[in-house]
């Protein structure tokens, strides 16, 4: 999850609820939330990165593409790095509860 500096703890709370149900309901095994408050260093991606390298990790749930980044172009390569560089599938969560591949 990616949330500015000035990020309400509760919000951040409220996410990482929703991750958590939505991966009951879609019976993953939720494994880490990883959370990024910074506006440029990502260390949050890079540690998730490092954690795709297991092979018992497969998919990746983000809350919605802002999460990656504010920017389409951005989202999209660092979407492709995490699928092509990693196989791993990313979901991500609609407002109803649902994924989109």
């Amino acid at each position: 999850m990616r949330f500015l500096p000035d990020a309400d703890t509760a919000d951040i709370k409220k996410v990482s609820a929703a991750l958590r149900e939505f991966a009951v309901g879609s019976r993953l095994d939720l494994v880490a939330i990883y959370t990024d408050q910074h506006v440029y260093r990502r260390s949050a991606f890079g540690e998730l990165l490092q954690a795709l390298c297991r092979p018992d990790i497969t998919t990746v749930v983000i809350p919605a593409p802002e999460h990656l980044s504010e920017f389409h172009g951005i989202y999209q390569a660092m979407r492709a790095l995490i699928e092509l560089e990693t196989g791993a599938d990313v979901l991500v969560m609609s407002h109803t509860g649902e994924a989109t591949p």
